[in-house]
């Protein structure tokens, strides 16, 4: 992100009337700019999901309403918006603009002197603010500056706008909603005063049009000088100046500003600004704004609530019996319905009200919990409850909410609230991108390739080595260079800078040293591989500011360079000051242009000879074509006609289906329409019998503590044990606990466990359970259906690549037994607190990067909170592993028969230790607040092992024990594992007397999957209601094609089985880019996902991932830089780039090859025919 040149803002200071006396202990908050006084100072609530915990908020609210339809009107929106959004400083007991957690004052979370505030609020997912505005007359003329009351905040309008701007071109899908208010009555003693002879309606209507026309007045009448015009920033129709617009739907302000109105001081609403019908006068304002802020004693902020609940109901056109309310509240759909959670009083700060005391139950809190439908506090909103006058009511939005201090939890909440989906566009030349959803195109960089310049109030994304503290002064980067041996001992570097080959660019920039000091600049590419660098300077610093431009070509060849730019600035002998600033790197910017390869889209490993045959052609023509089915150097087998399929919106073009599934000759082919010839593929009955085994590879060359075989795993995939009590870290023989964190209630232990062994999760080195937990189920899962089968012995012993070869016990089991053993080893031990519950997880204390080798890492390790997510997860896989493993060793089967009775009444008693979202320093959350499915999974598998009737009376009671409740059209996932509960009742139940119908559950859920498939034009076995494709998008139809395959083993009904053989289609080549998502199949494969060990596209010393990986696959939410810069504005299916940098698109994890193995094994048996 580029900081733009600001518009010329005020003094620097606010003048204010002199009556003011800093030692008085009053302040303005509330909305109408009434004055209050406080007569104490407050302690601020602990910071929870629903207070003062705005970061913890999903990362996916940045974009939230990307996943939003076009044609949604703002009215029908849920927006968590910030009250008095930029009030950080006031009166803390010292005067001054302080930003204490303890001001009086104070609404918002302070990060950052206001305009850095203001960017984390959008981070969070924010998108309607409260800016409060006085008339300053300064050294560059008239404009805003922020105001709350009498406190001036440190930011103006323009930083408003300038920090909205940027945000918005960033994440062109969003919008932003603007009340704003004149703050400044003129009247009080605690009030703010306009600039003399500046505080009339006219003034600042004509300051406000000065903003939206780039003029700023100079004070001296009408005369101005140019300046910024931001008119472009607004959705026109909110800013006309003589009219006030109609609500409009999100595709009309994408990308802009909606101005809701302007109101004077004293509560009037300016005429000519904001949108109707809740801004059209002081009177629609009351009736659709509540903004209710008295609240003088603790006692008061129930009431407040009250007032805010009713608004709630109002939004929403329901009323409460309960509480006398007979009939529905007036509602309008097309009105934009505001609700202010905010209060303060004569001894209640705005914390207090927003956060609670002891004893006293905030707004926010009360807010969160009538949001959580599993919490009674608002059961109007809900159906099936009983005084939800028989489900007739339901909270459909939250309308706009204006929040103090909203915790990350509330944000997620009230955006949860939100519709999905959306229609496609219209017809588009073949391969050629859709808008997307309505936002504008990515924004061009105007030839800047970095993303902070001028260090106006970050020192992000730049970094500096371990032991440095970058800071910043005088809005420039500085740093204290410490006294090191080398030049690039001591580096300040700025990452993922994309330029192209073969092109010229400037470096400019200015910096001074403490010390007269010789530095290194050098710009090269990150991995370096062939030892090129473009630039290669040694200025000479000083005291003064020194300006230094160089220029440099890019001729490596390569379609982009991946570079890295450095200031190295080690080799002194003392330490001293070095600090930068302006510094800009001018070039053409890198386009990213996928090769999708040729038009004809097919399985590029193959098909079985008996089985479905199908490809698809990407064309937007309207006739049918022909097409030639041939040996691959030899002659035609077979010719048809296309099938006209119209425009797929996944692909974001036209399409034509092709079948040939009545060839059934077996050897090497390819497909011809016209000149554009597929890639070629196979067609034999031993099709996926390699896949296999070769996706269990993955496993142990991802195991933890222990030496990898290169004459196992082969030789590029040897190394030494990961995390083993060997330099350069402890490794995990004796960790212990996470210091404490407020966000898992400053949990820690006092004690230290050995948590060796395992799988390394996904491209990291952090092992979870959770996901560990769905992964080793898989492969026990794999190993019981094949047994049914009469299968197994393709899964017996030394058929797989691992070092148990030869031992008597199926090469699977021995897999699963790696990953199961230090499952146990998670487990609070007997006499601790949470005795018997599940670690969640263990990882380093903070994040690494690639490349790295496991036993290269030298971070702490850390125990994460028990979890009842965690717990459940070895219930489940002890119990299902006792009765697996109960013929090969009998005394393990036993031990985990124990283990997960153990775990299951842990949970029992600790039914609610949820993993937080924001414990994800070093590591992926996996947070999980919803454990009924875990219970579910966990009773059945308990039951099928022990048949003990406490299982059996608990999965019954469970609301997942019914049909359509298990599966989902998106698949099951880790955060999500009704369906493997039912899945295993329906296959191994036989004494449950509702085994028919736990059939039928999974049967018809199957056949809702066929019935998508079906109306798909590359044969996914996914179809997302929203239309977007989710962060492991390949996985939902691996675990997809597991309920069919069941379905099939419960029915023998072929129709199940093809439709897992054509799902396989879409992951080996028959997709819109043309890609296999398989390492080592098909033409063109994925090799470069996301790993910090498999790593050879940043070190060629480094293996690619084994072959048989599958790769996480399309991610319409493009959460990673490298996937966000180039991928922007895709179709679903186009949202992947096999690049290692692409996290987001492109990772590999257990749980993702658990299920290709689990697929693939069932894939070999009926490829067969």
């Amino acid at each position: 992100m580029k900081i733009p040149i600001r518009r010329p803002g005020p003094s620097g200071r606010s003048p204010v009337r002199r009556t003011v006396l800093r030692a008085v202990l009053a302040v303005l908050l509330p909305l109408s700019a009434t004055t209050v006084v406080m007569a104490s100072t407050a302690s601020p609530a602990q910071a929870d999901d629903y207070y003062n915990s705005i970061t913890d908020a999903s990362p996916e609210n940045r974009n939230w309403m990307s996943r939003v339809p076009d044609d949604t009107k703002l009215s029908a929106l849920s927006v968590p918006g910030t009250h008095d959004s930029l009030s950080l400083c006031g009166f803390s007991g010292g005067g001054g603009c302080e930003s204490f957690s303890t001001s009086v004052t104070k609404t918002q979370e302070d990060h950052g002197y206001s305009g850095q505030t203001l960017t984390t609020q959008y981070e969070a997912g924010i998108r309607a603010i409260d800016i409060r505005v006085r008339v300053d007359k300064g050294d560059a003329g008239l404009s805003f500056t922020i105001h709350h009351g009498v406190y001036y905040q440190h930011a103006n309008f323009t930083d408003v706008l300038t920090k909205t701007r940027d945000f918005l071109r960033a994440n062109p899908s969003e919008t932003v909603l603007l009340s704003l208010k004149a703050e400044c009555s003129g009247s009080g003693a605690f009030t703010c005063y306009d600039a003399d002879g500046y505080g009339t309606t006219d003034w600042r209507l004509k300051v406000f049009r000065s903003y939206l026309e780039g003029r700023a007045y100079t004070g001296d009448g009408d005369e101005y000088e140019p300046a910024t015009a931001w008119r472009e920033l607004f959705w026109a129709d909110s800013v006309t100046g003589n009219q006030k617009a109609a609500v409009p739907t999100l595709d009309q302000v994408r990308g802009k500003i909606v101005l809701l109105g302007f109101r004077g001081p004293r509560g009037g609403v300016y005429n000519g600004y904001g949108v109707l019908p809740t801004f059209a006068s002081d009177t629609s304002y009351t009736e659709y704004v509540q903004d209710s802020f008295q609240v003088p004693n603790l006692w008061d902020i129930a009431p407040k609530w009250e007032k805010v609940r009713t608004h709630l109901r109002k939004t929403n056109g329901v009323w409460d019996g309960n509480r006398g309310e007979q009939t529905a509240h007036p509602h309008r759909p097309d009105a934009i319905y505001v609700n202010f959670a905010s209060g303060t009083g004569d001894t209640v700060h705005p914390l207090m009200v927003a956060g609670g005391q002891p004893g006293v139950t905030g707004v926010n809190n009360f807010l969160l919990q009538c949001l959580r439908e599993r919490n009674s506090r608002c059961p109007e909103f809900y159906p099936d409850r009983g005084d939800n006058f028989g489900g007739r009511q339901s909270m459909d939005r939250t309308g706009v909410l204006m929040m103090d201090f909203p915790g990350g939890g509330l944000i997620d909440e009230i955006i949860a609230r939100n519709p999905e989906g959306g229609d496609g566009p219209g017809e588009l030349e073949p391969g050629t991108l859709p808008p997307y959803r309505g936002g504008t195109p990515r924004p061009q960089l105007d030839g800047e390739l970095l993303e902070n310049t001028d260090f106006a109030d970050t020192t992000k994304p730049w970094w500096v080595n371990a032991g440095m503290t970058e800071r910043l002064s005088g809005g420039a980067f500085c740093v204290t260079a410490p006294a090191r041996t080398n030049p690039w001992d001591v580096i300040v570097g700025h990452n993922s800078i994309y330029l192209p080959g073969g092109n010229s660019y400037t470096l400019r920039f200015r910096a001074r040293a403490s010390v007269s000091r010789q530095v290194v600049v050098q710009l090269a590419p990150f991995d370096n591989p062939t030892n090129v660098t473009y630039l290669a300077k040694y200025p000479t610093l000083g005291d003064g500011w020194k300006t230094f431009e160089y220029t440099f070509d890019t001729t490596f060849a390569q379609p982009y360079v991946l570079a890295q730019l450095q200031f190295r600035l080690g080799g002194a002998s003392g330490s001293y000051e070095f600090c930068m600033d302006d510094v800009s790197l001018a070039g053409r910017e890198y386009v990213y242009t996928a090769n999708r390869g040729p038009l004809l889209k097919v399985n590029q490993h193959g098909y079985a000879p008996i089985g479905p045959k199908r490809a698809t052609m990407v064309t937007n023509a309207t006739s049918a074509l022909s097409w030639t089915l041939r040996r691959v150097g030899g002659g035609t087998v077979a010719t048809g006609t296309t099938k006209p399929a119209g425009f797929d919106g996944s692909a974001g073009t036209g399409v034509h289906t092709i079948d040939f599934s009545q060839v059934t000759a077996t050897g090497r082919f390819e497909l011809a329409i016209g000149n554009e010839v597929s890639h070629p593929f196979d067609i034999r009955s031993d099709l996926y019998a390699s896949l296999r085994t070769d996706s269990m590879r993955f496993f142990y060359s991802n195991r933890s503590g222990i030496a990898i075989d290169g004459g196992i795993a082969g030789a590029g995939y040897a190394r030494p044990a990961g995390h083993v009590a060997a330099s350069p870290n402890g490794g995990d023989t004796n960790v212990a606990c996470q210091t404490p964190k407020s966000y898992v209630d400053n949990w820690t232990c006092d004690y230290r466990l050995d948590v060796t062994g395992g799988w390394y999760d996904a491209g990291d080195h952090g092992k979870y359970v959770v996901n560990g937990g769905i992964a080793t189920y898989q492969l026990l899962s794999a190993w019981e259906r094949a047994v049914a089968a009469g299968t197994q012995a393709q899964l017996g012993d030394s058929t797989l690549a691992v070092p148990e070869r030869g031992n008597g016990v199926p090469d699977i089991l021995d897999e699963a037994r790696w990953n199961l053993e230090f499952m146990l080893k998670m487990q609070v031990p007997a006499g601790k607190p949470l005795a018997g519950m599940v670690h969640h997880k263990v990882h380093d204390e903070s994040w690494s990067g690639p490349p790295m080798l496991p036993h290269q890492a030298s971070k702490k390790r850390e125990l994460h909170r028990p979890s009842t997510a965690a717990t459940l997860n070895l219930a489940a896989v002890a119990a299902q592993g006792a009765r697996v493993y109960q013929n090969f060793d009998a005394a393990f089967a036993n031990r985990l028969r124990v283990a997960a009775g153990y775990a299951y009444t842990a949970a029992r008693t600790n039914p609610t230790l949820y993993a937080p979202r924001a414990d994800r320093v070093g590591g992926g959350p996996y947070n999980d607040d919803d454990v009924t499915d875990e219970f579910y999974w966990a009773a059945a598998q308990l039951y099928l092992t022990t048949k003990t009737s406490t299982y059996l009376d608990d999965l019954r009671l469970s609301r997942h024990h019914a049909s359509g409740v298990a599966f989902s059209q998106s698949g099951f996932y880790w955060g999500s594992v009704a369906a493997l509960a039912q899945l295993d009742l329906a296959r191994f139940g036989t004494d449950l007397s509702e085994r028919n119908q736990i059939r039928s559950w999974v049967t018809t859920a199957a056949d809702r999957l066929i019935s998508f498939q079906r109306a798909e034009r590359f044969g996914q076995t996914y179809t997302p209601a929203s239309g977007r494709y989710a962060w492991g998008s390949n996985a939902s139809i691996l675990n997809n094609q597991v309920v069919l395959a069941t379905a099939y083993d419960l029915t023998n009904r072929r129709v199940y089985a093809d439709a897992v053989l054509e799902g396989f289609d879409y992951l080996l080549g028959r997709n819109a880019l043309g890609q296999s998502y398989v390492t080592g199949y098909g033409t063109n494969d994925a090799k470069n996902q996301h790993s910090r060990w498999y790593a050879k596209s940043l070190d060629a010393r480094l293996p690619h991932p084994p072959v048989g990986s599958v790769a996480g696959g399309p991610n319409s939410g493009l959460d990673d830089p490298l996937a966000a810069s180039w991928l922007h504005g895709c179709a679903p299916q186009l949202c992947y780039v096999d690049n290692l940098e692409a996290w987001s698109v492109n990772e590999i994890t257990i749980n993702w090859n658990s299920a290709l193995a689990w697929v693939s094994a069932f894939a070999a048996d009926v490829a067969r025919g």
